[in-house]
């Protein structure tokens, strides 16, 4: 998980599983269930969601979060007092009735925390299909019955470049002398700028303004009287 999105989902989900006791978890787009241990560390009962089995057979309901909810859902007495939708928004071609799910399967009293892209690499292919700003996590959660209670922008422009940077592979065209020495000499230049851009102490001798940011963190509450 990316550095810069990690200490906050895991504060998040802390937070929201302490506020009642024995939490019931559900952790949409689990995959191999890297959360599963913090969840259970924080006392909460956790149950996982994909649209697959996980190689160690851990997936407690197989489904899709923008398509009809498979049982025993929807079933007004099967609600989560936390939901964790981490880096999956992105990969749901149907964020509306996502939302609309999430609605659903979270208690009234409950809290969804989620996080999702903003810029990130293609990855996954070919399912990956969007990357929102603020505003759209924003918009679409009014909408689908929630009050935003916490929108935050994960990482900053130096995660942004360097995680793009990492993502670049440099390979010389032929096997000739010229081109593998361009291609060594750019690698270097990479690695150079990707280490300076991760150097802390640089980065406190200056001041970036930039509205480029890795990803939403997003905490919501779910509107009373609305499902």
């Amino acid at each position: 998980m990316v550095k810069a999105i990690g200490p906050w989902l895991e504060s998040r989900t802390s937070r929201a599983i302490c506020r009642r006791p024995h939490s019931h978890v559900l952790d949409v787009g689990c995959g191999e269930q890297p959360l599963r241990h913090l969840v259970e560390t924080a006392g909460g009962e956790y149950t996982g969601f994909d649209i697959e089995q996980n190689a160690s057979g851990s997936v407690k309901i197989i489904g899709f979060i923008d398509r009809d909810l498979p049982a025993p859902w929807p079933d007004s007495s099967a609600t989560y007092d936390v939901i964790l939708c981490s880096e999956v928004l992105e990969h749901v071609p149907d964020w509306h009735t996502a939302f609309r799910n999430l609605r659903t399967l979270v208690a009234d009293d409950g809290r969804v925390v989620i996080t999702v892209p903003f810029i990130f690499p293609i990855h996954m292919e070919p399912l990956d299909f969007f990357r929102g700003t603020s505003y759209t996590i924003e918009v679409l959660a009014k909408q689908h019955g929630f009050v935003v209670e916490e929108l935050v922008k994960l990482g900053d422009a130096r995660d942004v470049l360097s995680t793009v940077l990492e993502d670049v592979s440099i390979l010389p065209k032929s096997t000739t002398i010229p081109a593998r020495f361009a291609s060594r000499a750019l690698r270097l230049c990479r690695t150079v700028v990707v280490k300076s851009l991760q150097n802390a102490f640089l980065w406190r001798l200056v001041h970036v303004n930039s509205n480029t940011y890795l990803s939403n963190g997003v905490v919501l509450q779910p509107r009373r009287g609305v499902r």
